[in-house]
């Protein structure tokens, strides 16, 4: 879904490429071959209510994130976020290894998943009944 100037842009380069969607059941395929997942956005209001569906599948595959823009998800594990100013010292940062917890990592997805959250929105409904 990239424009076209960004396809044009990055024509030159060699190592970047644009592969397009990518059904679930191919993405480990890719993600195999990855150091982190990158999640760019502008700082502002909308970023500040936005939730990647992208961070749950990196965080699944067990790779840091790198976030701008999004400072509400720095408290999700194996997740760094940054500031425009500090991008670039965060970014490098992050590809220091870090093991992640898988079992944290695991708490986390299952307390993310669409169960999960409906099921605390109606526990949260029923204290107002």
């Amino acid at each position: 879904g990239e424009p076209q100037w960004v396809r044009d842009q990055l024509s030159d380069m060699e190592n970047v490429r644009l592969i397009g969607k990518v059904h679930p059941s191919e993405l480990s395929n890719y993600v195999q071959h990855w150091s982190a997942g990158i999640i760019p956005f502008v700082e502002g209001q909308l970023s500040q209510a936005v939730d990647p569906i992208k961070i749950y599948e990196y965080i699944f595959f067990g790779l840091p994130v790198f976030v701008t823009g999004i400072q509400h998800l720095k408290t999700y594990p194996g997740v760094v976020c940054a500031t425009r100013d500090e991008a670039l010292n965060q970014f490098a940062s992050l590809l220091v290894k870090k093991q992640l917890d898988i079992g944290q990592v695991e708490e986390f997805l299952a307390a993310t998943t669409w169960t999960a959250r409906f099921d605390e929105l109606v526990s949260n409904l029923k204290q107002y009944k």
